[in-house]
């Protein structure tokens, strides 16, 4: 009699965490299905295997896993790790978003990183250049590694010459391909982009679309080659999952969680996605991923600056003569 009993109390405990264990695969494979439908490159199956494999991790670490498997820009961050590396470092660029001088008859712009008000400080700078009548500008894009897309194009659109500037492929549906434009008919300013190994993303695409269109020269080093799109991604709990069982399309994304009418607060958050969305392509349509872009002039800083001077001096003169 004991042992029945005992035998009924294990069924009945281990049943829950069985139907617990059920709903957690269906948490990663709506993991995985969501993946798919943004990155459809990604191989589902392996996905899946992926989690098999590594059934012994925590949440936090399969998540690691699965989206870092999708490729080297691609990763899950917890809440605490997104404040701390990502936001973080973003605040510390905040402080000198951009730095300019004027020397002589040149103006010094250097942006540090794309963020989301990047072009309204360009723009402030520049209404200082024209009020002391510079035209020879150097834009340096040294050690900048990307940022808002958006920013990178407006900010083009104040030195591209009129067309094309680049060409966004989403591969999700999801996402409308667009197409971003410069309606400058005349360049107001002769203009050099300083650039280096460390220059990518969003700032290959100003880069290659000043290059493409003529509007300026690139001086320094073959640039990073980095031309995929990034999408931050708010990711539920498990448990924030399991719980809501009304939706009618299963989901992982908090945004559409709450499109869904389901109440959410911070505790369902459990942190974010950094999952490729798309690439970019330059005015030519040439591939910048892997390749990086070559500058016009080299200059890897072991010249000295004098000799940056003289190029830069050179450069200007060049196009006085044929204007």
């Amino acid at each position: 009699m004991k042992k029945a009993i005992i035998f009924i109390l294990i069924f009945l405990w281990i049943l829950p965490l069985d139907a617990y264990a059920v709903r957690d695969i269906d948490y990663f494979n709506t993991h995985i299905k969501e993946i798919t439908e943004y990155y459809p490159l990604f191989n589902s199956r392996y996905g899946e295997r992926l989690i098999k494999y590594n059934s012994k991790l925590d949440t936090i670490e399969k998540l690691k896993k699965l989206y870092s498997s999708i490729d080297s820009y691609s990763n899950f961050f917890s809440k605490d790790e997104l404040a701390d590396n990502i936001f973080g470092r973003k605040d510390d660029i905040d402080r000198i978003p951009v730095e300019y001088e004027i020397i002589k008859d040149i103006g010094y712009i250097r942006i540090f990183t794309f963020n989301d008000d990047i072009y309204d400080k360009v723009v402030d700078v520049l209404k200082i250049m024209d009020e002391n009548k510079i035209n020879n500008l150097v834009l340096d894009l040294r050690d900048n590694k990307g940022g808002e897309i958006i920013e990178s194009v407006k900010v083009g659109q104040l030195f591209v010459k009129e067309g094309l500037i680049a060409k966004i492929d989403y591969y999700s549906k999801e996402f409308e391909d667009i197409e971003y434009y410069s309606n400058l008919k005349e360049l107001k300013y002769n203009l050099i982009v300083l650039v280096n190994e460390e220059t990518s993303s969003a700032a290959e695409l100003l880069t290659g679309a000043i290059q493409d269109s003529g509007s300026g020269y690139i001086v320094g080093n073959k640039t990073f080659g980095k031309s995929k799109i990034q999408k931050f991604i708010p990711l539920m709990t498990k448990k924030a999952y399991i719980n809501n069982e009304l939706l009618e399309k299963p989901t992982v994304n908090l945004l559409k969680a709450i499109e869904h009418g389901i109440f959410i607060n911070g505790k369902d958050l459990l942190g974010w996605a950094k999952l490729t969305v798309g690439c970019f392509y330059c005015r030519n349509g040439k591939e910048v991923e892997g390749k990086g872009i070559d500058p016009d002039y080299i200059y890897n800083g072991t010249q000295g600056e004098e000799y940056l001077t003289i190029l830069f001096n050179k450069l200007f003169n060049l196009v006085r003569i044929i204007s």
